[in-house]
């Protein structure tokens, strides 16, 4: 009996296997489930009459025994098969993100591909205008020293122009100014002053009120007042003056420098100056300057016949 038994199970268990996976109803295992207690609790109330019907009792439960593995790998078999569905969704979203990426690297590679045959084609234009051009200047060598001649003039201006720039520093014009009173270190003329003027400071020993100092011309305008007006001013030297308009000779005419006026030494007394050592004759504001003029002012005694202007 119990090798039928275990030939019977190895049928069933070959036929489920061949049928393939079956799908049990939650209601069909339910059925199941009380089938076999059922079955167990009517083993359980046979009453044992002799040792065949004990035997029979024990194959009872062991065929239970039996088909509650057969279920239970049934249903191991319907969870794989389950997983199994699900796996091949999985692979095939894989293999779709796999393709859109080798689609998206594809389409990369050709926009990079046309790039650079636009770029190609970019450079080519380039070198086909250089022998074109190249070609112009074999066949019209006359352009070519037209132009030669076009460029030269503007590398003349520049060099002009650079030469202009040396040719304004060399052209600085200047001139020399000294103021003096010589004539009062005399103690004739000396002692005609007034007492407060009697000192080294109106009067210094060597006659120097400013010493011979260099100007430049400003500009075409500068005269012989202008100078020694900028020279007054630098040494802080005291002066006065009469305007142009003031006087009858129609020019600045200086009344006093350093305290020193006309008349303070006699009636012929005064202030004269001269350029290049001769008498201009015009008013100091009259006399345009010219370079490498010395002007030199000077105190007279007698209307400038004692410093050799008269």
């Amino acid at each position: 009996m119990k090798k039928v038994h275990f030939y019977i199970l190895s049928l069933i268990i070959a036929i489920i296997c061949l049928a393939g996976c079956k799908v049990q109803t939650v209601e069909q295992y339910n059925h199941q489930n009380t089938d076999e207690k059922s079955v167990e609790g009517s083993s359980e109330k046979v009453i044992p009459i002799n040792g065949d019907k004990e035997k029979e009792k024990v194959t009872d439960k062991k065929n239970i025994e039996t088909e509650k593995q057969v279920n239970k790998q049934e249903d191991s078999k319907q969870v794989d098969s389950k997983e199994t569905i699900k796996l091949p969704d999985e692979s095939s979203q894989k293999e779709k993100t796999q393709k859109a990426t080798q689609r998206a690297n594809e389409s990369d590679t050709s926009e990079k591909e046309r790039s650079s045959i636009s770029k190609s084609k970019n450079q080519e234009k380039p070198e086909k205008k250089e022998k074109v051009n190249k070609k112009k200047t074999v066949t019209s060598p006359n352009k070519e020293t037209s132009s030669f001649k076009k460029t030269n003039p503007s590398k003349s201006t520049t060099e002009s122009k650079v030469a202009d720039k040396n040719v304004v520093k060399e052209k600085k014009k200047y001139v020399t100014i000294s103021v003096r009173a010589d004539t009062l270190l005399k103690p004739e003329h000396f002692a005609k002053l007034d007492k407060p003027l009697q000192s080294e400071k109106y009067v210094p020993k060597n006659g120097v009120i400013i010493a011979t100092s260099k100007y430049e011309i400003l500009s075409k305008d500068d005269t012989a007042w202008s100078i020694t007006l900028r020279a007054l001013k630098e040494h802080h030297i005291q002066f006065e003056y009469e305007g142009a308009g003031e006087n009858k000779y129609g020019s600045v005419y200086i009344q006093g420098i350093n305290h020193l006026y006309e008349k303070d030494a006699g009636s012929l007394s005064g202030w004269m100056y001269s350029v290049n050592g001769k008498n201009p004759g015009l008013g100091s504001s009259s006399y345009t300057v010219k370079d490498g003029d010395q002007i030199i002012w000077q105190y007279t005694v007698d209307l400038g016949k004692d410093i050799g202007l008269y």
